[in-house]
């Protein structure tokens, strides 16, 4: 999900800054950023499923200890007491590596958010980083601004 939400923000900024000035070198930023995420992110994916509505997270692990649940139902209480032996110690390795597993994968994630930040902000923000970069792609003072006044107007006169 992060994966897709950081392409199409890099598109949607390289679209509106087409006709920019600085738009050759702001596509090449962009592109560069969606090959990027998706290059570093792949991973997240393929862990996940096709679909995020497709399939949900499957990971052996947690198969294992559903099957610890499942075996646990055996009416032999001595069975049931070794299972539950086995059971915890499955729980305490399972819970160890995927809290470690979810530790690099938040420290991925957070890392590539922060290159991102670092490319795609200067586009967008000024060096002050109290406003925006619009993108300048109409003359300064054109009727066809995004001013409603203005193109009111304009109609009015013509």
């Amino acid at each position: 999900m992060l994966r897709e939400r950081l392409v199409a923000y890099a598109a949607t900024v390289g679209r509106a800054y087409r006709k920019d000035a600085r738009g050759t070198e702001i596509a090449r930023v962009t592109v560069a950023m969606e090959k990027f995420v998706v290059k570093v992110l792949s991973t997240y994916a393929r862990a996940r499923g096709s679909h995020i509505h497709d399939y949900r997270y499957s990971h052996d692990d947690i198969e294992r200890l559903q099957l610890f649940a499942l075996l646990k139902l055996s009416p032999d209480k001595e069975y049931r007491k070794n299972i539950r032996a086995l059971g915890q110690v499955a729980i305490a390795d399972t819970h160890a590596r995927l809290r470690n597993q979810a530790k690099n994968w938040n420290l991925l994630a957070s890392r590539v958010i922060e290159i991102f930040a670092k490319a795609i902000v200067p586009l967008v923000i000024a060096d002050d980083l109290k406003s925006f970069r619009y993108p300048n792609s109409r003359p300064v003072g054109s009727n066809s601004s995004l001013n409603p006044d203005a193109r009111k107007q304009s109609a009015r006169a013509g």
